[in-house]
């Protein structure tokens, strides 16, 4: 329920000048949730309201009551449509299990793990929009854009008794800004940002193998199985930013800027390297 999920949370910020910034909310909705063994996103057919809030407005008023300035959010795949870019996260719950024959096991708790859960609902897209009419388009890394979670390395073959065993998680993608692209109040693109991360690099070392052992006991009482999968380790720096002005607002003519980023091995920067359309 939308009013109890307004409680406690921000409505306004007053500052020493009289002025003060007022939030406006709205609930979570999303068009596509995840599915885990297969791993993949289903797009459903009709948009669902999840619960929680998110902001859709942020207000800022002079001392006198006056709007000086306001930002409009919008959690959609395009800014003019009407489908959400939320995901559900949480895989749908499976409390019970052919097992052949005709028979069943029945959980109280879902045969899908959900030990590595994080937020349930995560946006692919998110448009700020400003006063003036103009819009910023952000997309962030996400289930549908390859931050999906995978399969283990390896997984010994379940029985019909079992559930599946620890997998990949790549939670390290998710949330990640991919770009930021500026547009004038017509549409019109006039700057965009695009970034690169140090999971893309598959050659960077900082990962661990791991391996998960249970006992077999749901099946005849004996025995063992096991799954080896990836746990990464390494804060997700910067390694590369691409960015493309559009001075005038016409696109053929675009000025190209890329910086290049190299950390050391307490993480920091070691090198930053400019280059322009030229390579220069």
């Amino acid at each position: 329920h939308l009013q109890y999920a307004l409680y406690k949370s921000l409505k306004k910020i007053e500052f020493p000048t009289g002025g003060y910034r007022e939030f406006t909310y709205e609930p979570n909705d999303y068009n596509a949730a995840i599915s885990r063994w297969p791993f993949g996103v289903q797009n459903l057919t009709t948009k669902k309201i999840g619960g929680g809030i998110r902001v859709a407005k942020i207000s800022d008023f002079e001392a006198t009551g006056k709007l000086a300035g306001e930002v409009q959010y919008f959690y959609k795949s395009n800014i003019a449509g009407v489908t959400s870019s939320g995901i559900f996260s949480i895989p749908q719950p499976v409390y019970t299990q052919n097992i052949s024959g005709g028979r069943y096991r029945l959980q109280a708790n879902s045969f899908l793990p959900f030990d590595r859960v994080r937020s349930f609902i995560t946006y692919s897209t998110v448009y700020e929009k400003y006063a003036n009419g103009s819009y910023t388009k952000h997309v962030l890394g996400n289930f549908d854009n390859g931050g999906n979670d995978a399969l283990p390395i390896f997984e010994s073959a379940p029985t019909v008794y079992e559930d599946q065993l620890s997998y990949n998680l790549n939670s390290h993608k998710r949330g990640l800004l991919k770009s930021k692209t500026d547009y004038t109040d017509e549409g019109i693109v006039v700057n965009n940002v695009e970034f690169k991360y140090l999971h893309q690099d598959d050659t960077d070392p900082r990962r661990i193998r791991l391996v998960r052992i249970r006992h077999n006991n749901l099946a005849h009482g004996t025995g063992y199985r096991a799954a080896a999968f990836e746990e990464h380790y390494y804060p997700n720096q910067v390694t590369e930013k691409k960015e493309i002005e559009y001075p005038s607002g016409i696109q053929p003519d675009p000025s190209q800027v890329i910086q290049t980023y190299a950390y050391n091995a307490e993480n920091n920067i070691r090198t930053l390297k400019t280059t322009n359309a030229k390579g220069q």
